[in-house]
């Protein structure tokens, strides 16, 4: 049985206060059902926009490099900001926003003279750069976070006091870090401390604890390659 929503109207000093349904703080836009999929549009068309304003300003650009450090400074910082507030979980979301990374791969390989095979899916030109998906992007993203977490880089006890640290058997062929707990709903599925875990759990064989943060990074880059 859907429930019905009871909507009261509210007034301060006598003037009726306003309904909004989203709403931005620090730059991330919260609708009322925390979908985030208005911020996935936002930042979105935000970074096709800069992307248009890198190509037609490097239009005479031949080097890679410079390249690829102004789109990811320009353009994919937009998806690295507060990713685990509103990171994308469905394949639709993550491949509504690849379309913005293959557009430059597009603009890269026509710039660099790199012959790319119409209607190709990127891989041998993201290769070929040394350029990964967004959604590999986002998985290094939050692997050195919880790094971070564990190793108190970052001070967040609200979050390091989520992770559910898992004592596996001696004999276990299983090494998960973390213990996941099942839920019921999409929304605590994809908490923060869940996506977290999950990450921590897929590359089961990386060391948290014994590392360097720049080893770390190390690893995780063989690990994905």
């Amino acid at each position: 049985m859907k429930k019905t929503k009871i909507i009261l109207n509210y007034s301060l000093a006598d003037i009726s206060l306003s309904r909004v349904s989203i709403v931005n703080d620090l730059g991330v836009w919260f609708d009322v059902k925390l979908s985030f999929n208005d911020h996935l549009h936002f930042i979105r068309n935000k970074a096709f926009a800069k992307l248009g304003f890198l190509k037609r300003t490097c239009a005479n650009f031949r080097d890679q490099f410079a390249l690829k450090t102004l789109y990811q400074s320009i353009v994919r910082s937009h998806f690295d900001y507060a990713l685990l507030i509103w990171h994308p979980y469905s394949k639709t979301s993550i491949q509504s926003l690849e379309k913005v990374q293959n557009n430059f791969i597009r603009f890269l390989c026509f710039q660099c003279f790199v012959f790319r095979t119409p209607h190709s899916d990127y891989e041998v030109e993201s290769s070929i750069f040394n350029i990964f998906s967004l959604e590999t992007r986002f998985l290094q993203i939050k692997l050195k976070f919880l790094y971070k977490i564990i190793n108190y880089m970052i001070d967040c006890p609200e979050i390091l006091q989520n992770l559910n640290f898992k004592i596996n058997a001696k004999n276990s062929r299983k090494k998960n870090l973390f213990y996941i707990k099942t839920v019921t709903t999409s929304y605590m599925s994809n908490s923060p401390s869940n996506i977290l875990m999950l990450a921590g759990n897929f590359v089961e064989h990386i060391d948290f604890f014994n590392t360097s943060l720049t080893e770390f990074s190390v690893q995780i880059l063989r690990y994905i390659k």
